[in-house]
């Protein structure tokens, strides 16, 4: 696995990266596993990665299905809206 990253952005935008710290991906925890033994001088940057990750988990509230029709019912609308609003320009050539 070839990654020369030297800011905490580059783990945090990196999709293997963010299955390493989650544990969702075998290969990518091996792979990242095997990555942080051979850089062992970047594993502050990768401890200050994956902490950052795991403190900004953003808890999804769910939706109701109440909350999901009048969003619909307000596009719908608002689409409507910019239709009536919409003149046509003809241009001849």
């Amino acid at each position: 696995m070839q990654i020369n990253f030297n800011q905490v952005e580059d783990f945090l935008n990196d999709d293997s990266f963010v299955s390493w710290v989650y544990k969702t991906d075998e290969k990518h925890i091996g792979d990242w596993d095997s990555w942080i033994a051979a850089n062992p001088a970047k594993q502050a940057l990768v401890g200050e990665a994956a902490m950052l990750l795991r403190n900004l988990q953003i808890k999804e509230s769910p939706v109701t299905d109440e909350q999901l029709a009048a969003a619909e019912t307000r596009l719908s609308n608002a689409i409507a809206a910019e239709r009536e609003n919409k003149t046509s320009v003809i241009i001849n050539i």
